[in-house]
């Protein structure tokens, strides 16, 4: 199932939550909604499964326009933050619920509903209630239930954020195994950006109600098309020197030419190296992090940035070193936040 957003809107009162939105998701893909609160990707994720109906725009499935349909006829399965099991329900009567609500033959129904709970793992828990599971067993009953109907899309809001670290971990690789062996169209929304980039086919960036970037997670880290997209993914995030005067850069980046349309300069801290000239930085910080060493530097322009370092070599508290960068590694921002060099890709600059 193909999905086509076309000139989404959505406005509640005076708020305008998803603006003049266009979008495709190609069929069988895993395709995230990321960005920070209030940026629209729960809104525009009800609005393909029909729970709201957009101001303007309209929304197509494989072609058919669907954006007046209900949610139960567009043959979708939703998994939602808070899992909205039944309590007072055995898991295999939750898992049947749609079913019966589509007066599916009772047989055919828990025949289907074993099958789905087999495909998740939890078919040894069918006769316990809700109450009797775990977050991640529960997790496990809505994405069956969400399945159990053969959907032709499927709906994720926020649905690891109620599960603590290890878990999440094991159920967002788990979610991505069962949506490549059912080969569904599947949408996840979440603010966790490790999430997205880690099960993506692709990843929409979303800020303000609009599409920052609509990218696979490779081109999204490597390639942030704007200023939002490159502070917003990374972690530790991206180092931003803002105000770089002619020799700040050349210290930096010698074949870098200066050009006044340059606003800023992006640069990751694993692409920072310690150099026998360069910017000259104080080290205020050292810390270890998994293989590498993580070094807050401060200089007296661009104040505290960091990098990482080899964790066998050596870094002295308060010491004096210098910095540079490949020119390839280099993303360079013009005064609206559009990045004008990236990589190998480099727009006329002066």
């Amino acid at each position: 199932m193909t999905i086509h957003l076309k000139n989404i809107t959505m406005q509640f009162k005076d708020t305008v939550a998803v603006n003049r939105l266009n979008l495709t998701i190609p069929e069988g893909e895993l395709v995230s909604l990321l960005g920070p609160s209030g940026c629209g990707k729960s809104t525009t994720l009800f609005m393909i499964a029909g729970l709201l109906t957009p101001t303007e725009g309209e929304i197509y499935f494989s072609g058919e326009n669907v954006t007046k349909k209900s949610p139960e006829k567009r043959n979708i399965g939703m998994v939602f933050q808070n899992y909205a099991l039944y309590p007072h329900m055995s898991v295999l009567k939750n898992i049947m619920f749609p079913l019966k609500m589509q007066k599916v033959p009772s047989n055919e129904a828990k025949k289907r509903a074993i099958e789905a709970s087999k495909l998740v793992e939890i078919d040894h828990l069918l006769d316990r209630k809700p109450s009797e599971l775990s977050g991640g067993q529960q997790q496990r009953v809505a994405i069956a239930r969400a399945i159990v109907r053969e959907p032709d899309v499927l709906l994720l809001d926020e649905p690891l954020s109620n599960l603590d670290a290890k878990l999440r971990l094991s159920m967002r690789e788990e979610i991505r195994e069962i949506q490549q062996r059912l080969n569904i169209t599947t949408l996840f929304v979440t603010h966790d950006q490790e999430e997205a980039l880690s099960i993506s086919d692709h990843v929409v960036l979303m800020n303000q109600g609009k599409i920052e970037q609509f990218a696979t997670p490779t081109e999204i880290y490597s390639e942030p098309t704007s200023l939002f997209a490159a502070e917003f993914i990374g972690s530790p995030p991206m180092n931003i020197f803002k105000d770089v005067s002619e020799a700040q850069l050349k210290a930096l980046c010698p074949n870098v030419p200066f050009s006044n349309e340059i606003a800023s300069i992006g640069i990751r801290p694993e692409d920072l190296l310690i150099k026998d000239d360069g910017l000259k930085v104080t080290v205020k910080l050292v810390e270890t992090v998994g293989k590498d060493t993580l070094i807050t530097v401060e200089h007296d322009h661009f104040k505290r940035f960091k990098l990482f370092v080899h964790k066998d070599e050596y870094i002295e508290q308060n010491g004096e070193y210098y910095v540079q960068v490949n020119p390839e590694n280099m993303l360079i921002f013009d005064k609206e936040g559009q990045c004008i060099h990236h990589g190998g890709i480099h727009h006329e600059i002066g």
